[in-house]
């Protein structure tokens, strides 16, 4: 034995049980076996409180499952983020897909049904409303006085609120007028006239426009094409109901689509349901991680500030917080109604106290999934 050990060995005696238990609780840290000291030089007055500390480091040993199952949960938690985030990239592409078949592809139509979509167009009744505004787009007699600023979008001179509503009153008026003197077919008066199409559109000198039911233009074909007709138009409605079923490339349409009572796309229910397990999971993950740091640093102070933890376990417990800030820093912007980093309840620290300090016969701890 040398000298610093001879000198050690007389200590001993003089040692708290609360010294005792951080000298075993560091090697139980460090994997090696206790000084045989610790307790041979115990007094028995010190007994009592030596094994209240080894009940309290022994009660830990749950934490560190804890701690294991909570690491696997936010591993689960940042799958799920990424399934959110390959939704998201889907949608976009799908988007990019959707646009150049709706508006770089023609509707395939044969020259008998492009003649009966023509002529219910022109057999339709159109508010004067809506055709005042059409008249709007095309009004070129705005005076100097009649903007008001410009489009921070592209600069444009903006036209008032005084000027716009001057003029398509003027319009609405002039519609009546030309109805009222046959020039136009119409029926009702004041808010409630009605302007027939063809004629509107005639007295324009251009034919009513015909909308295809998905697309910007019509193909229009022969009557003997048919088949041809029927093929592609199958071709396009299987790949507009590939694009229907994949998540809406934004947030604001899946809104739109919610509020007009149709069933969400297969995809957009799988975007919401994804949304709402992310918001539940991150509050859930974030006040068990906050818990068991608080406990554990209750248990730290009942020994002198030493970490109960071995370092392995501690250094997972600080991977799970980088990764749960990572994770929020990520989905708070992305994900509408995120909660917020908050303290956790009363009653979840009071359970985990109670498995830890012995307030309770149960050794066990549960994360809620």
């Amino acid at each position: 034995m040398t000298r610093g050990d001879d000198r050690l060995k007389k200590l001993y005696p003089s040692l708290t049980a609360r010294e005792r238990a951080v000298l075993v609780l560091r090697a139980l840290k460090e994997g090696r076996d206790e000084d045989q000291l610790v307790r041979l030089t115990m007094p028995d007055l010190q007994v009592n409180e030596f094994n209240r500390y080894i009940d309290l480091m022994n009660r830990t040993t749950a934490l560190r499952a804890y701690v294991g199952g909570l690491r696997a949960l936010v591993e689960q938690m940042g799958i799920r983020w990424a399934w959110l985030v390959t939704l998201d990239v889907w949608s976009v592409r799908m988007w990019s897909v959707a646009e150049y078949v709706f508006f770089h592809t023609k509707e395939p139509v044969t020259e008998i049904e492009y003649r009966e979509r023509l002529e219910a167009a022109r057999a339709e009744m159109a508010p004067v409303d809506e055709l005042a505004e059409l008249l709007m787009e095309r009004h070129e007699g705005w005076s100097e006085d009649d903007f008001e600023g410009e489009d921070p979008d592209d600069g444009e001179p903006l036209v008032s609120d005084a000027a716009w509503g001057r003029v398509i009153g003027e319009k609405r008026a002039e519609l009546a007028r030309l109805v009222k003197e046959g020039i136009l077919q119409g029926s009702g008066t004041g808010k409630r006239l009605r302007v027939n199409a063809g004629s509107f559109y005639g007295w324009l000198g251009e034919e009513a426009p015909v909308y295809p039911d998905w697309g910007s233009e019509f193909e229009v074909f022969p009557d003997t094409e048919r088949e041809r007709v029927e093929g592609t138009r199958r071709l396009r409605r299987r790949a507009q109901e590939a694009i229907m079923a994949s998540p809406s490339h934004s947030g604001v349409i899946r809104q739109i689509m919610r509020k007009s009572g149709s069933p969400p796309p297969w995809g957009d229910e799988l975007v919401e349901r994804l949304e709402a397990a992310l918001r539940r999971n991150f509050e859930q993950r974030w006040q068990e991680l906050v818990a068991v740091e608080k406990v554990l640093d209750e248990v730290a102070a009942e020994f002198d500030g030493e970490d109960p933890l071995e370092p392995e376990v501690r250094e997972t417990l600080v991977g799970i917080r980088a990764e749960l800030e990572e994770l929020f820093d990520q989905m708070a912007g992305r994900i509408d109604g995120f909660p917020k980093k908050e303290e956790p309840r009363e009653e979840h620290l009071s359970d985990l106290r109670s498995a830890v300090f012995g307030d309770s016969d149960s050794r066990e701890v549960t994360i809620r999934v």
